[in-house]
């Protein structure tokens, strides 16, 4: 078993692939939500990054990451049930109707659902639909990040959101820009990530032999 260590996200990050998340979370905007929400987020469950709070101040946004096509049609059904039995929009939930809508999405299995702001929504993310604030978005084309393929039961224990692990060959080290550490990540859902130059995305071995061949080179250069 291998374990990422601190040189090896310098590594990807200097010698890795440039890569963009093409991954679509649906969104929705809580315009008149005007006190605090409390929830776990399951994927994270146990770990720092499960408790979610909404804070309430007419800025927060709800998001669900990784839905089928099945479950955008729950969703959809869910919205339009939700708006035909109070007379108004999803965005107006309060409190209490917050607390139903997840309570009810995740008894339907709806398994990563996090919050975040109207500030993230404009700074960071692309509506599918730009006449629709609710729906599906995926993040700006401008994110780049860096990764390479790893090998199945690569883990990482660095971050604070918890060891995370490859459980298929295949599996991605994502690393951000900004080499951060606890944003580091391994996804086992390597189609929701692209090379930005095309192409395939270099594995880490690969990456460590670009990186070696740079520092002979800088090194005959002195």
């Amino acid at each position: 078993m291998t374990e990422i260590n601190m040189a090896d996200i310098n590594t990807v990050k200097n010698f890795g692939t440039q890569v963009v998340s093409g991954t679509s979370r649906f969104v929705i905007p809580l315009d008149k939500l005007n006190e605090p929400v409390d929830f776990i987020n399951p994927k994270d469950a146990g770990t720092e990054w499960g408790a979610q709070r909404l804070k309430g101040d007419g800025n927060d946004i709800l998001l669900f990451n990784g839905l089928s096509s099945e479950q955008i049609k729950t969703m959809d059904k869910e919205i339009k049930d939700f708006e035909a039995k109070t007379g108004k929009p999803i965005t107006d939930m309060n409190k209490k109707e917050v607390e139903s809508f997840l309570s009810s999405l995740k008894e339907k299995e709806f398994n990563d659902m996090y919050c975040s702001d109207k500030a993230y929504m404009e700074s960071s993310l692309t509506a599918e639909n730009p006449k629709k604030k609710i729906g599906l978005y995926t993040r700006n084309k401008d994110e780049v990040c860096y990764g390479v393929v790893i090998p199945k039961g690569t883990v990482y224990k660095l971050s604070e959101r918890g060891d995370q692990i490859a459980t298929i060959d295949g599996a991605l080290l994502i690393v951000p820009a900004n080499g951060d550490p606890n944003n580091v990540r391994i996804t086992n859902e390597p189609k929701d990530y692209s090379s930005v130059k095309g192409g395939k995305i270099s594995t880490i071995a690969e990456a460590r032999i670009v990186q070696s061949e740079y520092l002979k080179t800088a090194g005959l250069k002195r």
